[in-house]
């Protein structure tokens, strides 16, 4: 799972793809 900067996902995992 994979997001950009939008906040879904915990902050941990928003930085992954940003």
């Amino acid at each position: 799972m994979f997001t950009t900067s939008f906040g879904f996902p915990p902050p941990s995992q928003t930085i992954l793809v940003n």
